[in-house]
């Protein structure tokens, strides 16, 4: 006689399945990626403007980066080399 294989629970007697409301860190994630995809677009489009020249990659993402940023009200964002050096002998 053959082994029966285990029949699976039908739909209607599955207990529901709760799906928990979206979390702020979720949220977040979300704008961090509409902005991303709004910076990347950006730069391949000066990408474009400029004659699809390689090796401005940086430059093009950093130009995109400001204007989005700035379009949106964003502050700008803090890099550690826009702080000034310490002078000689200072630190």
């Amino acid at each position: 006689m053959k082994p029966r294989k285990p029949r699976a629970t039908p739909k209607s007697k599955r207990p529901p399945s709760r799906k928990s409301p979206p979390s702020a860190a979720s949220s977040a994630n979300v704008k961090e990626l509409a902005l991303y995809e709004r910076i990347a677009q950006r730069a391949y489009e000066l990408y474009d403007q400029r004659g699809r020249q390689a090796g401005y990659e940086l430059e093009d993402w950093l130009q995109a980066e400001r204007e989005i940023r700035s379009a949106a009200g964003m502050p700008k964002r803090k890099w550690p080399h826009d702080s000034p050096l310490p002078a000689e002998g200072e630190g």
